[in-house]
């Protein structure tokens, strides 16, 4: 928000107004394609691993498509390589946090604990068992996902023309309404003055550190998953004896 007030609001221009003028199909989704893998299996992978979710997903596809592409320069301008990757793997968490929630009962995200608290409404248990003594709708399930990805298409085709409103609101009104909004989100966490000061700070970091050359997406990650990693390292350390070396000798942790 620093960044785009910065930006925008200091030269008090009216944001690029969204043409749609032509049909956006198969073709320009095409020219990404590789791009859209390498995303879709960040996705999944993330999703896959309990706690994570799509924000920790879409950082790294964004971080990566970055990294990786011939202009970094365009990333922050509307770049359709920095959308296409963070969406791709945005989407592709979605599938995949139902990897641990149905086969180990691990909710791998906020959205997968609420359907998990439906489930165990209805009678049936996430875990080992799910698809041996209710395979009927564990597959049912399944299949109603690759259903919504065919509405989502059409859907999102439809409704396109009504989203790209939104581009017509101009700065100066939009970035005070998300910072104020910021701010109550901060507020609610724990109904404390302080938060408000901690997330402006963080905002303030934010916005200095690219001036100096350092890339925000590690810090925005570092800040999701701190606190499950600081749980998760007492854990092991517990486990372990406080041994150092598991990280080093184990293969999956040391394979990340």
């Amino acid at each position: 928000l620093f960044s785009q007030a910065e930006k925008k609001i200091l030269r008090l221009s009216q944001p690029p107004q969204v043409k749609m003028d032509k049909a956006h199909g198969w073709k320009d989704m095409l020219k990404f394609k590789w791009l859209m893998l390498k995303s879709s299996i960040i996705g999944v992978i993330v999703g896959a691993c309990p706690g994570t979710g799509a924000a920790i997903a879409a950082f790294l596809s964004y971080g990566e498509a970055k990294r990786g592409s011939k202009h970094p320069e365009e990333f922050g301008n509307g770049s359709e390589e920095g959308l296409c990757a963070s969406e791709t793997a945005n989407n592709a968490v979605t599938g995949a946090t139902l990897i641990p929630m149905l086969t180990l009962g691990i909710p791998g995200d906020s959205v997968t604990a609420v359907l998990m608290g439906a489930l165990t409404i209805q009678g049936l248990t996430p875990g080992t068992e799910l698809f041996v003594k209710h395979a009927d709708m564990t597959y049912v399930v399944l299949v109603g996902f690759i259903i919504i990805q065919v509405l989502m298409l059409y859907m999102g085709r439809l409704a396109i023309r009504g989203f790209s409103q939104i581009t017509k609101i101009p700065y100066y009104i939009l970035l005070p309404m998300v910072m104020a909004f910021c701010m109550v989100g901060s507020y609610s966490c724990s109904n404390n003055m302080t938060d408000i000061l901690i997330a402006i700070l963080f905002g303030l970091i934010g916005y200095i550190m690219p001036k100096f050359g350092f890339p925000t997406t590690p810090m925005l990650i570092g800040i999701v998953l701190g606190s499950l990693a600081e749980k998760n390292l007492v854990r092991t350390m517990a486990v372990y004896a406080g041994d150092v070396s598991v990280f080093f000798t184990r293969p999956i942790s040391l394979l990340f």
